[in-house]
């Protein structure tokens, strides 16, 4: 796969609310590796919301099994899932591989890379990670733009970038995937 090509999602949905789980379930997808901060929640939420709650217990009524995987602190993962039974992976410091290899050590039995996707806002952690693990790929639109931190903005500052490129080289898997996404 070309290098560029690693930053391209295998999917992108406005919203995590907006993508149809049953047809990764119908693509025997098991394990879902989802991203926290602009994903689920804007960056300064403490909290899930009803509607997080809401689709994390429908997942798991799917039998996903979910593993959230977040850049930020221990602290601030473990508090945002107070009282809920999924796994979690904090500092993960994606899109090192060490990230997902961590969140792999926490499932119960092995799974085959084409039964785990990642789910997350930013191409240059959660789509170029997942890709280097050769793991299905979702990108959705941030949340919140205005609550990242200057990491992420240079991360999204980046992320144009390579998104321009692919238009640019690749207008096909462009068009087919991410003409939609919102630089």
């Amino acid at each position: 796969m070309a290098r560029l090509l690693k930053y391209l999602p295998n999917h992108y949905q406005q919203s995590i609310f907006e993508i149809d789980f049953l047809v990764l379930q119908k693509e025997k997808i098991k394990v879902l590796m989802i991203d926290l901060d602009n994903t689920l929640v804007p960056y300064d939420v403490k909290r899930p919301s009803k509607e997080v709650i809401k689709l994390l217990e429908e997942l798991q009524t799917l039998n996903f099994t979910i593993i959230i995987v977040s850049n930020n602190s221990q602290k601030r993962v473990a508090e945002f899932l107070t009282g809920l039974p999924y796994l979690f992976v904090a500092k993960a410091h994606k899109p090192l591989k060490k990230a997902y290899r961590k969140a792999l050590k926490l499932l119960p039995i092995q799974h085959q890379t084409n039964e785990i996707a990642v789910i997350g806002d930013q191409i240059i952690t959660d789509v170029l990670g997942g890709n280097k693990m050769d793991f299905y790929t979702i990108l959705v639109d941030p949340i919140l733009k205005q609550s990242d931190v200057w990491t992420t903005k240079f991360n999204r500052f980046l992320a144009r970038r390579v998104v321009r490129k692919i238009a640019k080289r690749y207008p096909n898997k462009y068009q087919e995937v991410l003409k939609d996404y919102a630089l």
